[in-house]
């Protein structure tokens, strides 16, 4: 009788247990708040690295870890590199960016501490595997880029560098935004985004998003570049492609744009299982090639 009441007194729990040991299998679990939040990590195979760099990547709406570490590629990079990659899961698709997120049904946000949660993932994560402090990557697409925008700036210097895709800087993300330290930035956005469209986002008269070239400025604003590196242009790099680079910026960083003229809300060279919705996968590129390399060579050196 009494281990009856036990079990009915803690099923709930026993079945988040459970649940959680059926996501550890291929992934692990955090205690956070009262609730099991799960992700992926991925440590290269016989790694003897006692200074890895980490990539911290964050899946866009409707996301998930264990889909984006599959669709992404970034795995077979770290076998190359050495680097530990880290794919956290937000169990409902969502990211609290500064807005809130959305409760099913109710058409209300509540806020949650999801940069506090990401933070967690980072501290644990560092505990098992020895990590380079001074190596840490944030990087996302969509809503996930939107977390890292709000991660630059409530853990300000944390991050080594960021990386967005599909996304331009909500409002909301930097609002009040205090960081002080420069932060190296690379962009990929394509110019036939119809869900976070280059130009940005206005609602009812008021700009929730800024434009792609706004969240450029408002990153060189950031990392104190020099008037004259403004004057970069794009320049025809491969394809429908078009790049810019800013150099002369504080603590010698800086900011990378990757214009793709005939790319949608995608991933350049992955392709999407919601392509019908989220617009073209440009072919010229691919992005996550790109994004290991700028961080090889421009970041982690």
């Amino acid at each position: 009788m009494a281990m009856l009441v036990f079990v009915k007194k803690h099923l709930a729990g026993i079945l988040i247990g459970f649940c959680c040991i059926a996501f550890v299998l291929s992934g692990l679990a955090l205690w956070w708040r009262d609730n099991w939040l799960a992700y992926q990590v991925y440590v290269p195979p016989g790694s003897t690295n006692s200074q890895a760099p980490l990539l911290v990547v964050l899946h866009g709406t409707g996301g998930d870890a264990r889909t984006t570490q599959k669709w992404l590629g970034f795995d077979e990079f770290a076998d190359k590199y050495g680097f530990v990659v880290v794919y956290p899961h937000s169990p409902d698709g969502q990211w609290d960016a500064g807005a809130g997120v959305m409760k099913p049904g109710t058409g209300e946000r509540t806020l949650r501490n999801d940069s506090g949660y990401v933070t967690s993932i980072i501290d644990e994560v560092a505990g098992i595997h020895s990590l380079d402090r001074e190596k840490i990557f944030v990087i996302g697409i969509s809503d996930g880029a939107s977390m890292a925008f709000r991660l630059s700036c409530v853990l300000d210097g944390t991050f080594a560098g960021l990386v967005s895709v599909a996304a331009t800087i909500p409002v909301y993300a930097n609002k009040n935004c205090t960081a002080a330290k420069p932060l190296s930035a690379l962009f990929f956005h394509g110019k036939q985004d119809t869900i976070l469209p280059w130009d940005g986002i206005v609602y009812r008269g008021t700009r929730i998003y800024q434009s792609l070239e706004e969240s450029v400025d408002w990153w060189l604003d950031r990392n104190g570049c020099s008037p004259q590196s403004r004057d970069q242009d794009y320049q025809y790099f491969v394809g429908h492609v078009e790049r810019r680079q800013i150099k002369h910026c504080q603590d010698d960083t800086e900011v990378v744009v990757y214009r793709v003229n005939d790319g949608g809300h995608s991933w350049p060279m992955r392709d999407h299982p919601r392509e019908r919705t989220t617009g073209h996968v440009n072919r010229d590129i691919n992005a996550t090639a790109i994004i290991v390399e700028w961080l090889m060579k421009s970041q982690i050196d």
